[in-house]
């Protein structure tokens, strides 16, 4: 598990315990554990999408679940968007975590949510 420079002590505390249970879980509804209100985002082709909201700690998180493949989707985006962030671009979402090898055949990572349409094809 890889955390950014962006991932507070804190949050290096309760983002795997999320990850791990949504990943045995892979929840459908909408829904409340822990602290976390979970909802499944619907669309995209190839991840398993959650919207995470923290109230207490004011988080709201995309984590999200990629095949692993020769492609490593999670990696290459979670890279991506902390090339951005080092540059100074405030126009795509955070990225906290990223883990490889650990979930069966997927690639995860945790960013800041960013609002905006999901949509099925390539932008």
């Amino acid at each position: 598990m890889q955390f950014s420079k962006f991932c507070t002590p804190a949050q290096q505390l309760y983002f795997p315990p999320i990850l791990d249970y949504l990943h045995q879980t892979q929840p459908d509804q909408p829904h409340c554990w822990w602290e976390w209100f979970i909802e499944r985002v619907f669309g995209g082709q190839n991840n398993l999408l959650y919207h995470a909201h923290r109230e207490d700690e004011g988080d709201t998180v995309a984590v999200k679940f990629t095949r692993l493949d020769e492609r490593r989707r999670a990696s290459r985006e979670s890279h991506a968007l902390w090339a951005l962030q080092e540059a100074g671009r405030e126009l795509a979402p955070v990225p906290f975590v990223l883990v490889e090898g650990r979930y069966h055949g997927r690639q995860a990572v945790i960013q800041s949510w960013f609002d905006g349409p999901v949509i099925p094809t390539t932008p």
